[in-house]
């Protein structure tokens, strides 16, 4: 499964009126893999935000999560015998590569992939505030991405992963998240009797303060879920 999305065919470079996503990409996988990867379709501008995000099962053991080099993590939810998510980021370079690979040390069942980038961000030290939230405890039909501290500026862009471990449930929708968050993509995926269904979406920020948000999935049977959260500062 994969799919475009490109906001800005103009593709103006970093800074003008705030954040503004330029591009997105992504791919899902129902096939036991060690990698996987997305390709943007116009190369990336120099200095724009790049974001990572990826969600992932495996039934058994905890798997080291290694992203392209060069790219930095934001946080890393790994959960001994689920999988977990995971949001990586990184500052385009000049003659940034349009293609982005996660590789993993041990078989992953299935996993999903979503790229951005975003102009009007900050060049320097990009990441602020982030939190994940691990479920996996307990069963319900709302995932929660933990709160994260205080943001340090106004202008900042969140990005919000929710991950349930089955794919029997009611697709995600746009009004399925709380706080004004944008879905940004979904995917329910099987690999044999096992599943997850993911959720990412963003929100763009204009007041400082904690964020937080929840996915709430309309029918299908209460699971466990992994979510995380990163607030990115704008130029």
């Amino acid at each position: 499964m994969s799919g475009t999305f490109l906001t800005n065919p103009f593709r103006f470079g970093a800074g003008g009126a705030g954040p503004a996503l330029i591009q997105t990409k992504d791919t899902g996988q129902q096939t036991n893999n060690t990698s996987i990867a997305a390709t943007f379709d116009s190369a990336p501008i120099e200095n724009s935000l790049l974001i990572g995000i990826v969600g992932f099962f495996r039934d058994g053991g905890l798997s080291t999560v290694t992203p392209t080099a060069g790219w930095s993590t934001a946080f890393t939810l790994n959960i001994e015998a689920f999988g977990g998510v995971v949001v990586f980021y990184k500052v385009a370079g000049a003659s940034e590569s349009s293609t982005f690979t996660v590789t993993f040390n041990k078989d992953i069942l299935a996993n999903g992939l979503q790229i951005m980038e975003w102009s009007g961000m900050a060049t320097a030290s990009p990441l602020d505030v982030q939190t994940s939230n691990d479920e996996t405890g307990g069963t319900g039909l709302v995932a929660d991405t933990g709160t994260t501290a205080t943001t340090a500026q106004a202008s900042e862009v969140a990005f919000a992963i929710c991950q349930f471990y089955d794919d029997d449930f009611n697709v995600p929708g746009s009004g399925d998240w709380t706080d004004s968050y944008t879905q940004s993509k979904t995917w329910s995926l099987t690999n044999e009797a096992d599943g997850l269904t993911i959720g990412i979406a963003y929100k763009i920020l204009s007041a400082t303060g904690t964020q937080n948000t929840t996915l709430t999935l309309s029918g299908g049977t209460s699971e466990e879920r992994a979510s995380g959260i990163a607030t990115f500062k704008g130029a």
